[in-house]
């Protein structure tokens, strides 16, 4: 694998990461309003 490669995946990872993130706060957002109304 090449220098730039493993930048890009790396980078890859992280951007997958955060969506994840911001996937995962979304589920927890909509439960909480789900028990609300």
């Amino acid at each position: 694998m090449t220098y730039f490669q493993l930048i890009n995946s790396s980078f890859e990872g992280k951007k997958r990461k955060i969506f994840s993130i911001e996937c995962d706060a979304l589920l927890v957002k909509q439960r909480k309003d789900g028990k609300i109304f």
